[in-house]
């Protein structure tokens, strides 16, 4: 697969005899290896093959969304030796339906010896340049707290959360009761099926990862079996042999528990025995896998999010609630996303006690301001603004805090909360309530 965008700038010279380049095919094993080594929990010393699996994958041409080209790498121009590299994974997400384009910067490493250098800096300009080649309105990281903040990016969106459930407190069923629903592995024929409840079931999701069926067919046949993101996808079947959900499970996520990543229920199932049925035959899986591995896996952790509904089902058989972490979102031009979904902001402002407004709403974030123009109800313009006085705004955000709201992330009365310096008046109060909800997120991203 050819790279999507042209190098910018690129080689180049860093000084210190470092050199910044592109990645090619001939750079696979040492990349694979380099990652393994650098995000090892244990150390460079005992590298980590589940994330050089991961590293593999992305780099062996058989990715649907990957190329070697994708990488940015920092080497010494006389060894050749990898110091540092990054990459970058385009995909498309959807706003409330509306679809958009985002640069996912991943596997971002540098030698210990080499690090406040600047290096992931340089690279971060490289990744931010080809994404806004691509027409990628949005960026989003996964990763370590506060370090990405410095590259321009607010912690702003939904990422993980989960609930554990351990051997005690797993549903009793009977053998009949258990018959009602089995489970079988997935394989290719299933896939038109997989793909349809991942869509309707991620409805409920604000944000949502588009896939196509050349990503479903990597994702169930093409991923090594040792990569750390490769799912085994099961179906649910109901007594007749008919199709009643899917369930994906994480088999290398987790070293202590088989993380279960998404339970998709079809229309007119039982849901209530389907899903202790799900979890019974789960743990009959993870318990046979521990025996024949020697792995110490001794719960299941249905990481599904801030709110799913088996976790309502399941009730108290849940323990242990894991709020989400957050997804790291870079918006470089607040303006024309905002433009993107305008469609949904009207539609919110329509069913909200504000129908029918007219007039502007005008706020501040870091140093830009921005003006939406409302006629009967109606978005008519949005615009930056020229005003520079805090006072002159109806809202004034610090930093990157907007972006919270924006992703449905937080509350306008939360950040007022944390933020001593957010500054609203009535009139953007009620306003910025109707149109940027809270409404949470799970997104299952491109990796």
């Amino acid at each position: 697969m050819e790279s999507r965008t042209k190098p910018v700038q690129l080689p180049a010279a860093l000084g210190g005899g470092l050199l910044l380049r592109r990645a090619t095919s001939a750079d696979c094993d040492a990349l694979t290896f380099f990652n393994a080594r650098i995000h090892s929990d244990d150390g460079p010393d005992k590298p980590d093959e589940l994330v050089g699996a991961l590293a593999h994958d992305m780099l062996s041409g058989n990715h649907p969304q990957m190329a070697p080209g994708d990488f940015t790498i920092v080497e010494e121009e006389a060894t050749g030796r990898i110091i540092s590299c990054m990459c970058l994974i385009s995909q498309t997400w959807s706003y409330a339906g509306i679809l958009f384009k985002v640069g996912r910067p991943e596997l971002v490493a540098t030698e210990p010896g080499f690090r406040n250098r600047g290096l992931i800096r340089r690279q971060f300009e490289i990744i931010h340049e080809w994404s806004r080649e691509r027409g990628e309105m949005v960026q989003g990281i996964t990763g370590i707290p506060v370090y990405y903040r410095r590259f321009g990016y607010e912690m702003a969106m939904d990422l993980g959360g989960s609930r554990m459930l351990y051997e005690p407190l797993l549903p009793k069923l009977t053998d009949e009761e258990a018959a009602q629903y089995t489970l079988r592995k997935a394989d290719l024929a299933d896939l038109e099926l997989i793909a349809r409840l991942y869509d309707e079931n991620q409805s409920q999701s604000l944000v949502k990862c588009e896939r196509d069926a050349a990503m479903w067919r990597f994702e169930l046949d093409g991923r090594d079996p040792k990569n750390v993101d490769r799912v085994d996808y099961y179906i649910l079947l109901n007594q007749a042999g008919v199709p009643a959900g899917t369930v994906a499970t994480l088999p290398n996520e987790s070293k202590t528990a088989l993380v279960i990543r998404s339970v998709d229920m079809q229309q007119g199932a039982d849901n209530y025995l389907a899903a202790r049925c799900i979890a019974h035959h789960l743990w009959r899986l993870m318990k046979t896998e521990a025996q024949s591995t020697g792995k110490p896996l001794a719960a299941l952790q249905f990481m599904l999010g801030r709110s799913h509904p088996a976790y309502e089902l399941l009730g108290s058989s849940l323990q242990r609630p894991r709020d989400p972490y957050a997804w790291y979102l870079r918006v470089p031009d607040v303006k024309v996303f905002l433009e993107l979904i305008r469609p949904e902001l009207d539609r919110r402002l329509a069913g909200s006690v504000c129908g029918g407004f007219n007039g502007k709403l005008m706020f501040m974030l870091e140093h830009t301001g921005y003006e939406i123009e409302f006629k009967d109800g109606v978005i008519s313009a949005i615009t930056s603004s020229s005003k520079q006085t805090w006072s002159e705004f109806d809202a004034t955000f610090p930093g990157l805090t907007f972006l919270q709201l924006l992703f449905g992330y937080r509350s306008l009365d939360e950040l007022e909360r944390w933020f001593v310096d957010i500054n609203f008046n009535d009139k953007a109060k009620l306003l910025i309530g109707a149109l940027f909800p809270v409404h949470p997120s799970s997104v299952w991203m491109i990796s």
